[in-house]
């Protein structure tokens, strides 16, 4: 059937369009910048590796649930559908609700992308699962293949970025400003670390990493007054984004507090000490509710000791990767015809100190929790996802990074079943 006159001439001039920027000087300028010194074979391997990884989590949630209708059913698990109900209908009028515990960032972007997919768990699925991606080939161009490989087959981490969950931005925004910070652009690493805070407001714990690689760079050739400029450059977006947090709160529920209040009466959070965790944990007292459900994941029943030796086997994993930081030689991927990193950057530079303070606020806070985040703390863990570049730096042989693929996808499979029968994080 003939195109008419003037559909057909718009038409070919759409195509002519899109053919000039695919080919222009400035779009080949661009890819070029951001895959310089990646080896196709490394792409092409880390894309497949995740592709598989998510295949896993698929055919596990088909198998958890035998039903078709799989991909909704495990697209609206737990918080994820606190995310899409933001989206769809914005925060209740009751202050109360738990839905005013969660950042509205993740919401707003699942709601724009809705208007092309016209379904809000099919915009959520697909939102994850991009930003996911763009995680894995931003580790890769920044930090190389090794701990691409190792942060993007964690278990955890291809659950919670397969299905919709708000983790995978917080460590997109979270890697751009430690790869900015670096690179001493400071305002814009305060910006992106800014969002980082507003989208998980756990990370506000992490302010002291920054600071103290501001002031304390042992490489660096910066006076002590520049360095507290550069500081001040750094806080003024995070003062910003403090100020908009609490204004959001103060708008939307008459208290500036409100995300504490939930967090306490709501989630049942309180800061403890980890032998009252523990004891939460194991519902010695009868008020550890949510690890006596009388759970099962393949037959097997989940009793409360189940969820501590989970528990521990995760953190003890984060600890080790966050002490082998302090000996670690981090360095920064720098393509040609960029400004070349500071000597600050590159190997043997104080850029170990940011990730192992950075590492060590993440976790050790996670210590001293109990209700429902107690039960979640695998996933709470994943902004620490530096660790793996410590790991990365000790394995050299193929045939090891081969076996942790292997051994996560196996693990990956019993996450996945965990968080479609039980609960995993």
């Amino acid at each position: 059937m003939a195109w008419p006159k003037k559909v057909s001439s718009g038409r070919f001039r759409l195509t002519r369009m899109i053919r000039s920027i695919s080919n222009s000087h400035y779009l080949q300028s661009i890819t070029n910048r951001a895959f310089h010194g990646i080896k196709r074979r490394d792409l092409i391997e880390i894309v497949s590796l995740l592709l598989f990884s998510k295949v896993v989590v698929f055919a596990s949630a088909l198998d958890a649930v035998k039903s078709g209708n799989f991909l909704y059913i495990m697209s609206i698990r737990w918080d994820s559908n606190f995310f899409q109900q933001i989206a769809q209908y914005g925060y209740p009028s009751n202050t109360n609700s738990g839905t005013y515990a969660f950042s509205p960032l993740f919401p707003s972007l699942i709601a724009l992308l809705h208007y092309v997919t016209g379904s809000y768990w099919v915009a959520a699925l697909v939102l994850t699962n991009v930003l996911s991606f763009i995680f894995v080939l931003l580790m890769l161009r920044f930090f190389g293949f090794e701990a691409a490989v190792l942060a993007s087959m964690f278990p955890t981490f291809v659950l919670f970025t397969t299905v919709p969950y708000a983790d995978i931005l917080t460590m997109i925004f979270l890697l751009l400003s430690f790869v900015l910070l670096l690179r001493k652009m400071h305002l814009f690493s305060g910006a992106l670390f800014g969002l980082a805070i507003f989208n998980s407001y756990n990370l506000v714990y992490t302010i002291p990493a920054f600071i103290l690689y501001i002031l304390l760079q042992r490489k660096s050739q910066a006076s002590v007054s520049k360095k507290l400029a550069n500081l001040a450059v750094f806080l003024v977006p995070l003062i910003i984004t403090g100020i908009g947090i609490l204004a959001f709160y103060a708008v939307s529920t008459g208290n500036m507090f409100t995300y504490l209040k939930l967090e306490s009466e709501y989630w049942g959070a309180e800061f403890v000490s980890p032998l009252t965790q523990a004891a939460w944990i194991l519902n010695t007292n009868g008020q550890g509710w949510f690890t006596n459900q009388g759970w099962t994941v393949l037959g097997v029943r989940l009793y409360p000791a189940y969820w501590l030796i989970r528990n521990t086997l995760f953190q003890l994993f984060y600890i080790i990767g966050a002490v082998l930081l302090i000996k670690t030689k981090v360095s920064l991927n720098s393509p040609q015809n960029e400004p070349s990193a500071s000597p600050s950057v590159g190997r043997g530079s104080d850029a170990n100190l940011l990730f192992c303070i950075f590492s060590f606020l993440v976790i050790v806070p996670l210590f001293f929790i109990d209700g429902t985040p107690s039960v979640s703390i695998p996933r709470l863990l994943l902004p620490a996802f530096p660790i793996f570049l410590a790991y990365s730096d000790r394995i050299s042989r193929k045939k090891l990074l081969d076996v942790y693929v292997f051994a996560s996808l196996v693990i990956t499979i019993w996450v996945t079943l965990s968080f479609m029968e039980a609960f995993f994080a």
